[in-house]
């Protein structure tokens, strides 16, 4: 079997590359080894230019005829390759974190998509923060990191939840050295009873928003509600810093997930000489979906036969077990609340029995993508 593999590039975060690849390539060395599965690659740089994704996918399917396509790439150019992966009668594995959602809810009918459910988690988060007490809060992020549907996701379930955002805080510095929240502060200190920041960033700015926030001592205590990839930061280890802040919010995944797969992870480590992040989990699932249509390869003889056989597997991950929706042919997995205080003690409550209902009210309820953000996935760039 042959697979196409499309994969982005990021000079912020320029470790996603190997993280994806290289964990897909792990996943999959006794089946390359075996050359069961042959596996062509192409870069698309920060995967903004649908000029250059069109090409590579011609690429793959005309010239190297692949079997099948993986994408790494986000929603708004679904649409100029389908007529390609139609008119090729190949199935597309539409990979990146889910910081977006489409605008359709149900995907082409041979194409399938599978993400770390950012947007999602987001909703949920939002929710909760609304929850506890005190109904107004405030909204901190960045200019990236605001181009993306995981912010508006979050604020809209805190709204539609009975809650108020009466300041929002969006960062212009990408250095973290130099960060300042000066006028989140300000706002913090004249509306005392505001006690809450819904947060949206990536887990290098998300640490450094801890430290200032947690240095206004006479404004703690303080809840922060974050985007998933804070709980990938093993840097928050100082439990000086986490003293008066209650960090909560929710995640299809946390680092520890990790230990599961004890042999997996110290592959990775020796090759790379780091641990394996969210985007390695994306590159590892990858390759466990690869696996299984191999061993089904004699079941089906096109894309949508293939699909109704997804349909009725578990494809088991350290993250837990991934379903296929057949509404949206989304995968899912399962989320969990996680919370971390100032003992350092991160705490992950599964909520999972409420998957696919808290799934189809998230669907049903969020409003169409625009797109008017940023096109190329997130963290590329």
């Amino acid at each position: 079997m042959k697979a196409g593999i499309i994969y982005p590039q990021s000079k912020v975060h320029p470790e996603i590359m190997t993280d994806y690849v290289g964990a897909l390539k792990i996943s999959l060395d006794e089946f390359i080894s075996s050359k069961k599965i042959e596996l062509v690659y192409e870069g698309i740089g920060l995967g903004g230019d649908g000029k250059v994704i069109v090409e590579k996918v011609e690429k793959l399917l005309l010239i190297d005829e692949v079997d099948l396509l993986v994408a790494f790439m986000d929603f708004p150019f679904l649409s100029l390759v389908t007529p390609l992966i139609n008119a090729s009668n190949k199935l597309l594995i539409l990979v990146n974190t889910g910081a977006n959602y489409p605008e359709e809810w149900l995907l082409p009918s041979n194409v399938v998509c599978l993400s770390l459910q950012h947007s999602f988690c987001c909703w949920l988060t939002g929710a909760l923060a609304a929850k506890s007490n005190g109904q107004t809060a405030a909204v901190a992020s960045s200019f990236y990191d605001c181009g993306y549907a995981h912010l508006s996701a979050m604020v809209e379930s805190f709204s539609k939840s009975g809650g108020s955002v009466e300041f929002n805080f969006i960062n212009h510095q990408s250095n973290t050295e130099t960060l300042n929240i000066n006028t989140l502060q300000e706002f913090l200190r004249q509306h005392t009873l505001v006690k809450k920041i819904l947060c949206v960033f990536d887990k290098s700015l998300a640490l450094s928003i801890i430290e200032r926030v947690s240095s206004l001592k006479e404004l703690l205590p303080l809840e922060l509600y974050f985007s998933p990839l804070i709980f990938e930061n093993t840097k928050i280890n100082n439990t000086d810093e986490l003293k008066g802040l209650l960090i909560k919010g929710y995640s299809t995944w946390v680092q520890s997930d990790f230990e599961t797969i004890p042999e997996f992870t110290t592959m990775f480590k020796h090759k790379y000489n780091r641990s394996p992040s969210s985007v390695s989990l994306l590159g590892l699932e990858t390759g466990l979906l690869l696996i299984k249509i191999l061993e089904m390869q004699q079941d089906y003889d096109n894309p949508n036969q293939l699909i109704e056989l997804l349909n009725k597997l578990i494809i088991y991950s350290p993250r837990g077990g991934l379903i296929l929706d057949t509404d949206t042919h989304f995968f899912i997995s399962p989320y969990y609340e996680i919370i971390i205080n100032e003992n350092m003690k991160l705490v992950k409550i599964d909520q999972s029995l409420q998957l696919l209902n808290k799934w189809k009210y998230f669907i049903a309820n969020t409003p169409i993508a625009s797109h008017s953000g940023w096109l190329n996935t997130y963290l590329c760039y």
